[in-house]
């Protein structure tokens, strides 16, 4: 019977699952620990060893992590929610964990169950929208996701401008400068407070006036963003995903007629994912087994 290691590996937060025949032996939700790029190995390491452990487990077939950022053949280019510019091999790894290790774009394996659990049974084509510590998207067409290098929308340049706020790629003016929750955060030191993505919210909704402006500018973003995004592609649904997305829905996600101030597309419905914060360690899965079935 297959044993199945699952990382969904975030800017905040890692969520593990063991998998072995379809049943989870064991999952976890712990804090991503990511100093540098030796450390988010040995942090991968760690919280593989230890679920293994509580598992009873000694021998796994496959381990698959899932990362924010761009991948190509077993190397992550860069990640910005993890701080990492630079590229990352994760081959290393295979030797330690004495299994096989395959990794992915977190929204190219995230989309996987979308479309075999979610939205991808109703409809053909959809974006799955990231709006988390960054903002990315996993895409579907005609049925099939789409693989390799695409649906980086945080990084997006939307603000032109001399003084657009700095991302966390290096770049300024990104979409996720202003709408993801590092961008939330680099806005309120930019403004002399110390908040996490969650405090400016809280203060937005005690009325701070700086606060309620972040929040303010983040939905006005979203909705530029949306915009490239619906130009971009003929989907029949958006439907968002990610800390953010799904607990802050109402706050930050536009109503179709602000999306279509900036949009010569009709703009398609924009939901909530039904399956909550599952969709990176089961798309993490899902991609495991497709190695195993080769």
């Amino acid at each position: 019977m297959p044993v199945v290691e699952c990382l969904d590996v975030g800017g905040t937060h890692t969520r593990y699952a063991l998998i072995e025949n379809e049943k989870v032996l064991v999952k976890e939700r712990v804090e991503t620990r990511c100093e540098n790029a030796q450390g988010l190995l040995d942090f991968i390491q760690e919280v593989c060893v230890r679920n293994r452990s509580r598992a009873g487990v000694s021998g796994v077939n496959v381990s698959c992590a899932v990362l924010p950022g761009p991948v190509r053949k077993g190397v992550l280019l860069n990640a910005p929610p993890l701080g990492l510019q630079y590229p990352l091999d994760f081959s290393c790894l295979e030797g330690v964990l004495g299994n096989a290790v395959i990794i992915e774009n977190d929204l190219n394996a995230a989309v996987r169950t979308e479309l075999e659990k979610g939205v991808g049974r109703t409809v053909d084509s959809f974006y799955l929208l990231a709006l988390s510590t960054g903002i990315g998207a996993g895409i579907v067409l005609n049925g099939k996701a789409v693989k390799g290098l695409a649906g980086e929308f945080g990084h997006c340049v939307l603000d032109a401008s001399s003084n657009a706020f700095l991302c966390a790629c290096t770049r300024r003016g990104c979409w996720s400068a202003y709408s993801s929750g590092k961008g939330l955060e680099m806005q309120a030191r930019a403004n002399g407070f110390e908040w996490s993505a969650s405090g400016v919210f809280d203060h937005a909704l005690n009325g701070h006036e700086i606060a309620c402006e972040i929040v303010k500018r983040a939905r006005a973003f979203n909705a530029r963003g949306l915009g490239v995004m619906v130009n971009a592609l003929e989907v029949q649904a958006i439907v968002v995903m990610g800390s953010l997305g799904l607990n802050r829905f109402k706050e930050v996600v536009p109503l179709p007629g602000e999306v279509g101030c900036f949009t010569v597309n009709p703009v398609p419905r924009i939901v909530k994912t039904a399956l909550a914060d599952d969709l990176g360690w089961e798309g993490a899965y899902f991609l495991g087994m497709d190695f195993l079935d080769r």
